[in-house]
């Protein structure tokens, strides 16, 4: 088999390269793999443990007692958490299995995405008839790469690597094959899983297009016309079918304070001068991270720019950098000019990068998907080369020592770092392998039989690969699974979602089966989605795209300030502001015994379980009060952040625009009140007053609210639910707007009398996707048999 495969034959090499990347992937995730270890972090992967495995937990939960995943009062003060359900469509596997094996489960997906991130490359390289040595050596470097290895806890990234191979596949099998079928199946999986990366995708592979179409002997631009005519009825299919995932992402991006451009760093980087150069920290960082993960440090290790993750994740093999130069040395004149203008276009942004701002819409200072795409040219052109040297049995040698000269300058000198910063071990490693590929590659014109030299490069590249991820893997700071599920703190973050905490939340489950949230003590922001895993109702969330009016409520309140984009992210709550839990059911708040402060106003001490104690809100609002005044929004806007909050015990807010819908009630003025925190008994009036008419609730779940309400005059009911289109109110069985109150909470209208007020949370977009979706499936089928057919008519004309 070895033998065949370095002659070049394809007979087992699907095999082989599935073989090979499950025995890398044991060895390097032996532990995970063996469940000794989960693959949940503590250091800067700690996304894995304080998102991704609290997402997983309360969506699982949620499909096991609901359903289709809607409105959850565990993410924030609530949100609907069906988009991005699959940011990531492996995550099916997760969501099938259940939440008892979510922890156990995430090592199992990432190797299935590695495998199969490999396997699609391989055909891919296929389709470009490059030897089957060529195609195994290349669906490796393209599973052990950095963006999949390094990103491999953020388990995004991976499917995202497994996404741009798939596209690379589909697209040469439509421009070779005219087989289309597998390109609206990449569009699909991007659409359902980050609908901005259609753009990042579709700009690649249009660059892609035009460097394939006129390296391949086509000149005409009618027939390119066509070909991204075919791309874009085809990438319409896939839209469509993509309709009920789609329209719900997109709906949550922009109706999120980053997508409404409510908090952005947009401003900021779009004022960077366009040909600004790179600074000298961050070009260092990139140009190291070319030639390993580690080079500058792993995990919180990392003395480079920004951190571990952040910066650029370029390393997919030595081989690619010393072998994509002799590129070149192969081409005809007008192919070498296509492929360096192509290289050009898509490197200026490291040293420009207003450029890459701009690639990413001034979203923010990110490298992640476009430094992917570098690597994937890196290895496009390098694998390219390869063939070339080993069939044709030539080697620019000039060109490889002059590249293998400026990589040890640049390894060797202290260009971008103090010397100290650059690992010693690994630059050794990195030096000695480029050392020995280089004279390997010198020796293919010299020697007899190739096979040997073959097989010796091979082993090398496998070696270096499976070495280089032992190193990432082993810098990483995770959890044994026995750890996981102890008591005992995380290192560094003084919480662990299995303390006394998690026993204090059932002590209360098993005390009060009302609607109500808790607030804890929040000293670190890992906590922040702790509610999701430990199953209790909270006003903390850590999320990209945290939902909109609720940032606006805590906006409104002056809980938040705009120009910090990253508290829209992090949101640490109504924790420490005694007035706003009062008014959104806050009933408990959990201290633990390291919290010295003192806990006052509002909150009675009612037991200690373990380390934890556990206080109960003596001023508690019910889930619906009544307001008799408002204050519009602008007046409000004038007030000191402690000023809004006590103004919201007297009066509602409302915007300016929507004042003609409370005319008939009385305007409150700034001036009407003290306005002062100190005042104890003015606030328990205020309280007091605000708990005259209240809503007797008698169903409330995450998807549904029903209850009465009686009122001897015309009043605005507050619903403590941040104001989301997904809500469908009825009053007394008659459709009713909701109004938008205290700058994002959800407030209804009411006559005086005695009213039935029902809620019932329906996907904004449900209707409008599923149509999209049958509209996409009779496309797609009625395009599968006409194509069909047709070529059918064209056989048999020709016989």
């Amino acid at each position: 088999m070895i033998k065949n495969l370095m002659k070049g034959s394809y007979k087992n090499a699907p095999w082989i390269v599935i073989g090979l990347i499950s025995v890398v992937c044991f060895l390097v995730f032996k532990n995970y793999l063996l469940l000794k270890h989960a693959f949940l972090f503590w250091d800067i992967n700690d996304d894995s443990f304080v998102i991704s495995y609290p997402k997983f937990t309360n969506i699982c939960n949620y499909i096991a007692t609901y359903g289709v995943p809607k409105w959850s009062f565990k993410v924030g003060m609530g949100q609907n958490i069906f988009p991005f359900l699959f940011d990531d469509p492996f995550d099916i596997i997760i969501y099938l299995a259940g939440a008892k094996h979510v922890a156990a489960l995430f090592i199992y997906v990432e190797v299935v995405k590695i495998i199969l991130s490999g396997i699609v490359f391989f055909y891919y390289l296929k389709q470009l008839k490059l030897s089957a040595y060529t195609c195994i050596l290349g669906s490796l470097l393209f599973s052990f790469c950095s963006f999949i290895i390094v990103g491999g806890p953020f388990y995004i990234f991976p499917f995202q690597a497994f996404n741009l191979a798939l596209y690379l596949l589909a697209f040469e099998l439509l421009f070779n094959k005219q087989k289309w079928v597998l390109f609206p199946l990449a569009i699909f999986l991007t659409c359902i899983s980050q609908p901005f990366n259609l753009y990042l995708y579709g700009i690649f592979m249009v660059s892609y297009t035009c460097l394939r179409y006129f390296t391949s002997g086509h000149s005409g631009i009618t027939k390119l016309a066509s070909l991204f005519g075919k791309m874009l009825g085809l990438a319409i299919i896939g839209i469509l079918i993509s309709g009920p995932f789609l329209l719900e992402n997109i709906n949550q991006v922009l109706h999120s304070a980053r997508g409404s451009g409510l908090t952005s760093y947009a401003s900021q980087l779009k004022a960077t001068p366009m040909f600004k150069l790179t600074d000298r920290l961050e070009l260092g960082t990139s140009i190291m991270r070319f030639f390993s993960n580690d080079l500058i440090g792993s995990s919180d290790g990392f003395k480079g720019w920004f951190n571990y993750i952040e910066a650029p994740m370029f390393y997919c093999g030595l081989p690619c950098l010393l072998l994509f130069p002799q590129l070149f040395f192969f081409l005809e004149k007008k192919a070498r000019i296509i492929f360096a203008v192509f290289i050009a276009l898509w490197m200026a942004p490291l040293f420009f990068p207003y450029f890459r701002y701009a690639f990413w819409v001034f979203a923010g200072n990110y490298y992640r998907l476009y430094a992917f795409f570098i690597s994937a040219i890196l290895m496009y052109y390098a694998l390219l080369s390869v063939d070339y040297i080993f069939k044709k049995r030539q080697v620019n040698t000039p060109v490889l020592a002059a590249t293998l000269i400026a990589y040890l300058v640049l390894l060797c000198c202290p260009i971008f770092f103090h010397s100290g910063i650059v690992h010693t071990k690994v630059r050794i490693f990195v030096i000695g392998l480029l050392m020995f590929y280089s004279v390997v590659l010198a020796l293919v014109p010299r020697v007899g039989k190739l096979e040997n030299l073959k097989l010796l490069f091979f082993i090398a590249v496998l070696f270096e690969l499976g070495y280089s991820a032992h190193i990432t893997v082993k810098g990483r700071a995770d959890y044994t699974m026995s750890a996981l599920h102890s008591r005992a703190k995380i290192p560094f973050h003084d919480f662990s979602y299995t303390d006394w905490s998690l026993d204090a939340i059932k002590y209360i489950q098993q005390q009060d089966n009302t609607f109500y949230r808790i607030d804890r003590s929040c000293d670190s922001s890992d906590i922040l989605n702790a509610a999701q895993i430990q199953g209790y109702n909270g006003t903390t969330c850590y999320c990209s795209f945290n939902q909109l009016y609720y940032i606006r409520y805590l906006l409104s309140m002056g809980v938040l300030d705009k120009s910090d984009e990253a508290a829209s992210r992090w949101i640490q709550g109504l924790s420490d502001i005694p007035i706003l839990e009062t008014e959104n059911g806050v009933k408990y708040f959990l201290q633990s015994s390291n919290d010295k402060r003192h806990l006052s106003l509002i909150w009675d001490s009612l037991t200690t379980i373990g380390d934890v104690r556990i206080y109960k809100n003596n001023a508690l609002l019910p889930f619906g009060f009544t307001y008799d005044r408002y204050i519009t929004a602008s007046d409000l806007a004038a007030a000191t952040p402690i000023q809004k909050q006590v103004v919201s015990t007297h009066a509602f807010a409302i915007d300016d625009k929507d004042v003609s819908k409370v005319r008939i009630m009385k305007q409150y003025r700034l001036s009407d009140t003290s306005l002062s925190m100190r005042d104890t008994e003015a606030f328990k009036k205020s309280i007091s007053e605000l708990r005259a008419d209240t809503l007797t609730v008698t169903k409330l779940d995450d998807n549904y609210l029903s209850g009465t309400i009686t009122t001897a005059q015309d009043k605005m009911v507050y619903l403590s639910i941040p104001y989301d289109e997904g809500w469908h109110l009825q009053v007394d069985g008659k459709s009713q707007d909701k109004i938008v109150i205290n700058g994002g909470m959800t407030g209804v209208m009411i006559g005086r009398g005695t009213h039935t007020i029902t809620m019932a949370y329906v996907l904004p977009f449900g209707r409008s996707g599923v149509v999209m979706f049958f509209a996409g499936v009779i496309i797609f089928i009625s395009t599968f048999i006409y194509l069909k057919r047709r070529n059918k008519v064209a056989v048999n004309s020709l016989q």
